[in-house]
């Protein structure tokens, strides 16, 4: 299971890297890919078995650092400067955490309606 994790990870990571960030572009291509290597990397450490848990524990956290922590008025700022790939692309990557979230919500449900009978 871990190579196969790190096989994902080894292959996704090049084209993140590669890509021109400073085009500004609907690319949500980019933000697939930060959920494939996030996934891999927490199913690296945790079964599957724990999705529903690492899917709780991951929209917590988020809603607490989004209402509790200043990261929504972060988030939403329109006059914030645009300086950097992470302030480019704030929305997006920070609203990976709730994709993260529904995806294993997705594989614990997966694992509840396909289980062999």
């Amino acid at each position: 299971m871990i190579r196969r994790c790190l096989v994902i990870i080894w292959t996704n990571v090049p084209w993140y890297v590669v890509m021109d960030h400073s085009v500004s572009s609907h690319s949500d291509g980019i933000h697939v890919i930060e959920l494939q290597v996030l996934s891999a990397a927490l199913f690296c450490v945790a079964d599957a078995q724990y999705s529903w848990v690492i899917a709780v524990a991951v929209i917590s956290l988020y809603q607490t650092a989004l209402s509790m922590f200043g990261l929504n008025e972060y988030i939403l700022d329109v006059d914030g400067s645009r300086v950097g790939l992470f302030d480019a692309n704030r929305e997006g990557v920070c609203s990976c955490c709730g994709y993260l979230a529904l995806y294993f919500a997705g594989v614990q449900l997966g694992r509840l309606l396909l289980r062999p009978r």
